[in-house]
């Protein structure tokens, strides 16, 4: 894969400086357009420094300061004992994250150039729409193969899980907690957005878009709800069934209080110890599963949720 992402980035290199004679004098918007020599010079950079950090870089960054990648089970994981088979499937992993980064810089560059030379085949507005939102869903299924990858340790033996049929399946105890950083970015957006619709209605046909993106955001992310029930601990986000996840309470081995720091962010992150998912605030209970796997759950009331867990988990 290493390879074919080499070829592929000096195949975006070539086509870049051959095509640059046939560029406009002025390319760009007219408000914010730049001579074509800038142009060509920033394209070239920009070509050249992000394909470089998202794969040589990133792999650079993880053999020499390890402690700086953000990576489940980090210490396990860039170990000296594992550090070179982890970095060889890293490698891969990252040659198809930059081929994706190639792809998008050559429709940015061939964008531009149609649009100078009228005589070449023009591509339609939707294929450029689908073609964004085809790379957005790409890069969503390579990150999720990713957490799937990295996500877990190794499996060590051990004895099977007493699994514990007859336990009741009764809400046991319930948590809701609002998004406040979600919240305080959506609000001014969706003040600003009403104010655009109701100083121009000619243009509410081309804002509605925007206007609608804060309130699913909202819907989908704007809370997270922790439940624990008599036989498994469920958390979701949002006001839809998904994103939802679960865990059979016989599956837990610990719980802990724990604290997630600002820098980590909120939402759905990745951490050095495994998956974080938090809603607002720095609390936070951690669990270890069966299965090697450890998570952090944000929680306004930690000492609830563990109170609440313990006594019914497979670490009991």
């Amino acid at each position: 894969m290493r390879l074919v992402f080499n070829l592929a980035w000096l195949a975006l290199l070539v086509f870049l400086v051959s095509t640059w004679p046939l560029m406009p004098d002025l390319v760009g918007a007219p408000h914010k357009a730049l001579p074509r020599d800038q142009h060509m010079a920033v394209m070239l950079v920009v070509a050249l420094l992000c394909p470089w950090m998202a794969t040589y870089g990133a792999l650079l960054l993880a053999r020499r300061a390890p402690g700086l990648v953000n990576l489940p089970y980090r210490d396990h994981w860039l170990a000296p004992a594992h550090r070179e088979q982890t970095l060889t499937d890293m490698g891969g992993r990252l040659a198809v994250l930059g081929l994706g980064l190639l792809a998008l810089f050559a429709g940015l560059h061939y964008r531009e150039l149609q649009r100078a030379q009228p005589h070449w085949p023009q591509v339609p507005p939707e294929v450029w729409t689908a073609g964004a939102v085809a790379q957005g869903l790409a890069f969503a299924v390579w990150l999720l193969a990713l957490m799937r990858r990295f996500n877990r340790l190794p499996a060590v033996a051990s004895p099977p899980p007493v699994r514990h049929g007859s336990r009741s399946t009764d809400l046991v105890w319930r948590e809701s907690q609002l998004m406040w950083p979600l919240l305080a970015v959506l609000l001014p957006v969706s003040v600003g957005v009403g104010i655009a619709l109701s100083a121009s209605p000619a243009r509410g046909q081309g804002l509605w878009m925007l206007a609608a993106l804060p309130a699913l955001l909202v819907l989908v992310f704007g809370r997270m709800v922790t439940e624990v029930h008599g036989d498994r601990l469920v958390w979701r986000f949002g006001w839809l069934p998904w994103p939802r996840w679960q865990v059979d309470l016989d599956d837990i081995v610990a719980v802990e209080p724990a604290r997630s720091r600002w820098i980590e962010g909120w939402g759905i992150r990745f951490a050095s110890d495994g998956m974080l998912y938090n809603a607002s605030g720095t609390q936070a209970v951690r669990l270890a599963l069966r299965d090697g796997r450890r998570l952090r759950l944000g929680s306004h009331e930690p000492r609830e949720l563990i109170r609440s867990l313990q006594g019914r988990i497979a670490g009991r």
